[in-house]
């Protein structure tokens, strides 16, 4: 479901995240966010610490490459340096 609102931006830059948004994305008092520029949007998401190589597997997968396929290359690029 698409849901926007409009906000104020504080003199500091901060802006409150309504309610309803913070309660359905499981958003607390003292929680990281990130916020991602995206094109000129930006995307504001609870913050999850994922490790290293599931950043990098999702960063294959938005690439169209496979995780399995395309790591052996990576490994083969990689000692023949």
């Amino acid at each position: 479901m698409y849901e926007n609102r409009f906000m104020k931006v504080g003199p500091r830059g901060q802006i409150t995240i309504p309610i309803n948004f913070r309660k359905k994305e499981g958003i607390r008092p003292n929680d990281l966010i990130r916020v991602c520029d995206a094109g000129g949007y930006l995307i504001v998401r609870k913050a999850t610490t994922p490790s290293p190589e599931e950043d990098f597997i999702k960063a294959l997968q938005s690439m169209g490459l496979s995780e399995e396929k395309d790591w052996a290359e990576i490994e083969r690029l990689r000692d023949e340096e």
